[in-house]
C-alpha cells in the first residue's frame, strides 16, 4: 500500500467508527507497525507514510452506571489492506477495556488455541478526553505476538506465557520495592524536619531576646488595606536543601499560626523572599512527583533525595469565604507582578493524574505562602 491508500483505509475506518458512535466519539491513535516490526505511535496520520501495517485505537465516552469513562476498540490493517476489529489474526486477539474498575484500563492481548489471557496495564485514568496524554505500549504486544507465531507447538507457546506472566509479576514486585523505599525515604525526611523545627523551637525559647530576622525586627508585614500588622512564623521557619541547581531552599512547611496554614493577599507577601516563577518552575522541571493518597499531600523528590511537602490548601475571596472547599489542590503566592502569580497543584483523585502549573490570581484574594532562601 502507498501512502495514499493507507490514509484512504484510514479515513474510511475512523468515518465508519464516527458513524457508529456518533457524538460519543472522541479521536483516533495511529499506531504504524514498520517492516522493521518496529512500532510507532502518533496522534497524527503522517506516521503510516512508511508503515507496512497499522492499527486504528478509537477512543469514545460512554456512562457506566454513574460515571462516564473512555472506552476503546482496536482496528489492526494488514498490509494486504483488510481490516479486522480487536484482533491480529484468527488465532491471536487483542482488545482494550477495564479491569477490577471502569477507571483502569488494560490491553489484553488473548491466545485462542491455548485459552490463554495477558494483559497490560497502561496508564489511563478516565480524567481526560484526549487518548494522546496516555500512550499505549502496543510495541511490547506486537513483539509477543511475533514470538507466538514463531512457535511451532501448543507447548511452548504455553511456556512463552508462563514466562511472560512470570515477568509481570517481578515488574509488580519491583513497583512494590520501589514504593517502599520511597515511603521510608519520606518518612526519614519527615523525622529529620520535625526534629529541626523542636530544635529551632529550643532555641526561641532558651533566647532571652525577642528573635529577630532578615525580614524586620518583629518578623511582620504591613497590611497596606486595613494598617494592620499579620504576624509571620519566620523564627520557626525551617528550610530544606532539594539538590536544585539554582542552590534554593525551600521552606518545609506553609506559613502558620500555630496548627493553622495563614492566609495573605499578594500587597501583604510580595517584599518577602516568596518563590518567583523561575524557582517554582525549577522546581517542576527537576524534582520527581508524587500525590500520597494516605497522607493526603503532594510531595517532590529532589535530585539529591530530599523530600517536600505540599499540604493542599484552599485561595480565600469575599469576607475570607472559602472559594476552593474540597481541596482538590494547593495554591500559593509567586512574586510575579506581570502575570501568573500563584503555583497551582491539582489532581483528580488519582496517585497519577496531577498537574503543575501557574495561574494569575487576583491580589486580593487571599492565599498561604512557602517561602524560600
Amino acid at each position: 500500500m502507498d501512502i495514499f491508500e493507507k490514509k484512504q483505509i484510514a479515513e474510511k475506518c475512523i468515518k465508519k467508527y464516527k458513524k457508529e458512535k456518533g457524538d460519543k466519539y472522541i479521536n483516533t491513535l495511529f499506531v504504524a507497525i514498520h517492516s522493521d516490526d518496529s512500532v510507532q505511535e502518533s496522534m497524527d496520520d503522517s506516521v503510516l507514510e512508511m508503515a507496512e501495517k497499522f492499527m486504528l485505537i478509537h477512543s469514545y465516552r460512554e456512562l457506566a452506571v454513574t460515571n462516564y469513562y473512555t472506552w476503546y476498540d482496536i482496528d489492526f490493517v494488514e498490509d494486504n489492506g483488510s481490516v479486522l476489529r480487536d484482533q491480529f489474526d484468527s488465532n491471536f486477539r487483542v482488545y482494550i477495556s477495564f479491569l477490577g474498575q471502569y477507571s483502569c484500563k488494560v490491553i489484553y492481548f488473548v491466545f485462542d488455541l491455548i485459552d490463554s489471557t495477558l494483559y497490560f496495564v497502561f496508564d489511563e485514568t478516565d480524567t481526560t478526553l484526549y487518548f494522546e496524554s496516555y500512550p499505549c505500549e502496543m510495541q511490547k504486544i506486537w513483539n509477543l505476538y511475533l514470538q507466538c507465531k514463531e512457535c511451532k507447538t501448543e507447548k511452548e507457546m504455553q511456556l512463552l506465557c508462563e514466562l511472560v506472566k512470570k515477568d509481570s509479576k517481578i515488574n509488580v514486585l519491583k513497583l512494590d520495592v520501589e514504593e517502599q523505599n520511597f515511603v521510608k525515604l519520606f518518612l526519614e525526611q519527615q523525622n529529620k524536619q520535625y526534629e529541626q523545627i523542636l530544635d529551632e523551637i529550643k532555641r526561641m525559647f532558651e533566647s532571652t531576646k525577642n528573635p529577630v530576622d532578615k525580614y524586620g525586627a518583629n518578623s511582620s508585614v504591613q497590611n497596606n488595606a486595613h494598617q494592620k500588622q499579620i504576624s509571620l512564623q519566620m523564627s520557626k521557619c525551617c528550610y530544606i536543601d532539594l539538590g536544585l541547581p539554582s542552590g534554593t531552599l525551600w521552606s518545609i512547611d506553609f506559613e502558620r499560626d500555630v496548627d493553622e496554614i495563614q492566609y495573605f493577599s499578594y500587597c501583604q507577601v510580595e517584599n518577602l523572599n516568596i518563590p518567583t516563577k523561575e524557582q517554582w518552575d525549577e522546581l517542576v522541571e527537576k524534582c520527581e512527583w508524587r500525590y500520597d493518597n494516605d497522607d493526603d499531600v503532594f510531595m517532590a523528590l529532589g535530585p539529591n533525595g530530599n523530600i517536600l511537602t505540599f499540604a493542599k490548601t484552599e485561595y480565600k475571596s469575599f469576607k475570607n469565604s472559602i472559594s476552593f472547599p474540597n481541596k482538590a489542590g494547593t495554591y500559593f503566592w509567586l512574586k510575579n507582578d506581570n502575570a501568573d502569580n500563584s503555583a497551582v497543584i491539582f489532581h483528580n483523585g488519582t496517585t497519577c493524574d496531577f498537574f503543575k502549573s501557574t495561574r494569575e490570581m487576583f491580589s486580593g484574594y487571599k492565599l498561604p505562602i512557602r517561602l524560600v532562601q
